[in-house]
């Protein structure tokens, strides 16, 4: 097999993609009533009769209550697991800025990781543990890094974890009522750390919701807000989204509304933070839990439009970037159109397509007119990522057919384009994207730059060496004027096996590109 050959091979498997990945409120104590949790006081909890909810307002969204207090009871062990292994594996290979990039974008991953990890002497644990420090602005001292560190003596601390070990096991079996012997939030007083008090306010929430004691689970969740020693954290946002429930629960619709209204503030606020945080399965549980009848708040359109015209970061997708664009700097848009995009097109980086077009179709449905290509665009990523090429194929030649010289159109084109390549007809995609590239220069879109790097991989592939490494360092210079440090690095990631594959001997231009990843990190 000729060289060139192999690189088509690997160029195919990697689908021109490059992943880094897998592909102020004050703190106050327990308030007397709380610090009953820790022995689970059941004869106070068995005297208080059920409270009846209103005939009207919102109704059940999960009517499992197991489902809704532990969140996201279908977790997939596996990705974290995966998550794990690359963690470790950057960290190891010195890439420590793709290490953090990891964090960023998989902090759903990370916490649980450090919420079953034991005191240890592991570097990477220990180095994962300071990067979510990081991401969430949590102290040396009132973060992950001092709880699991081992430099100084912590038997409160394994104590802990041994008994939230228990804990969980025992909430995962469904014995609730086993839980009234387990003292978590006294355990967890015991080691003078906020965040190991708040994990176990939250989790004593957990059982008061799964005994049927709304009140006294609202009251665990409030109060575990207020021990937080960071407000605006995903942790923040899932003990207030759950004490909202207890208090629907409670019949307390008014507080109930004003919690979830809370919520969304921080979520919201959390997406223009120096280093922006949020999930795709944070802001679904946000839409899901919405109260019938209840407005986004003001706040959640301004905070998605700063975070798409602002600054490079791992959350700012082109999809967001082009809806702000394409709507008056994002004015007059709808808030859900807003969230479900964001959680598309996240899900789409992450590698879950099928998720990603569900929120994309309800993303389309919300937006505006001159937005709805854009939203069409995503989903043929979607269908492509699913298998799905044909419709993808449909979606895109829908605005190629325009003709009409649009930036919708000739990012449909680039698009289909690079679906050429990656099914192995390299002179077709090469051809689609000479012709919304190259012949068209005065017409640009958030994504094009992207498009130009796998239009240079292109033409690599079909042996025109020195115009497409002319083009590839072109994208990569605007990469780096830009910011774009991910994209930047996938374009050097991508020339680097090109030179391995196809010009082993070159061993300047080898050692050019390892020198600028070595500098970057990533």
């Amino acid at each position: 097999m000729d060289v060139r050959d192999q690189f088509k091979n690997w160029f195919l498997i990697s689908g021109v993609l490059f992943s880094l990945g897998l592909g102020p409120m004050g703190c106050s104590s327990p308030t007397s009533h709380l610090s009953k949790l820790g022995s689970w006081n059941s004869s106070e909890s068995k005297k208080k009769s059920k409270p009846e909810l209103p005939p009207s307002g919102p109704t059940t969204v999960i009517a499992d209550g197991t489902a809704i207090a532990l969140g996201q009871p279908e977790a997939d062990l596996a990705a974290r697991s995966r998550f794990d292994q690359r963690f470790i594996e950057l960290n190891q290979q010195g890439r420590t800025q793709a290490a953090e990039l990891l964090v960023t974008r998989h902090p759903d991953l990370a916490l649980p990781l450090l919420q079953t990890s034991q005191i240890t002497e592991d570097a990477n644990r220990l180095q994962l543990a300071a990067a979510y420090d990081r991401l969430c602005n949590y102290s040396p001292e009132n973060g992950w890094q001092a709880i699991l560190n081992n430099e100084v003596p912590q038997p409160a601390v394994v104590e802990y974890m041994q008994m939230r070990s228990k804990w969980m096991a025992t909430l995962t079996e469904g014995k609730f009522l086993e839980l009234e012997k387990m003292p978590l939030i006294t355990t967890a007083q015991k080691t003078n750390q906020p965040l190991l008090l708040t994990d176990a306010l939250h989790q004593g929430g957990i059982g008061w919701l799964l005994m049927e004691n709304p009140q006294q689970a609202a009251a665990a969740f409030r109060q575990a807000v207020l021990s937080a020693p960071n407000q605006l954290t995903p942790q923040t946002v899932e003990s207030l989204l759950l004490e909202s429930e207890a208090l629907r629960r409670a019949g307390d619709m008014a507080s109930a509304n004003e919690r979830w209204n809370q919520a969304v503030q921080t979520a919201a606020d959390m997406l223009i933070l120096p280093r922006p945080i949020a999930t795709p399965t944070m802001w679904e549980r946000i839409a899901y839990l919405k109260p019938v009848g209840m407005p986004w708040p003001g706040c959640v359109g301004q905070r998605f439009q700063e975070l798409a015209l602002g600054k490079p970061n791992p959350l700012r997708t082109d999809l967001l970037r082009q809806l702000a664009m394409s709507a008056s700097m994002g004015s007059g848009m709808d808030p859900q159109c807003w969230v479900h995009s964001a959680i598309g097109s996240w899900h789409q980086e992450r590698g879950n397509s099928q998720e990603a077009l569900i929120e994309l179709k309800k993303a389309e449905t919300k937006a505006l007119p001159q937005q709805v290509a854009w939203v069409h665009i995503a989903q043929g990523r979607a269908l492509n990522g699913i298998g799905q090429t044909g419709p993808a194929t449909a979606l895109l030649m829908q605005m190629i057919s325009r003709q009409d010289g649009s930036p919708e159109m000739y990012a449909a084109m680039c698009d289909l384009g690079i679906f050429r390549l990656q099914s192995g007809a390299t002179q077709a995609g090469v051809h689609l994207l000479r012709k919304s590239l190259e012949k068209n220069t005065a017409v640009g879109w958030p994504g094009r730059n992207a498009a130009e790097a796998d239009y240079a991989l292109g033409l690599l592939m079909l042996g025109e060496s020195q115009k497409g490494t002319e083009r590839l360092m072109a994208s990569q210079q605007r990469f780096e004027a830009e910011g774009e440090v991910e994209l930047l690095a996938k374009s050097l990631w991508n020339q680097q096996k090109y030179l391995e594959e196809v010009e082993p001997k070159n061993q300047e231009a080898k050692q050019w590109v390892a020198g600028k990843l070595t500098t970057l990190r990533l």
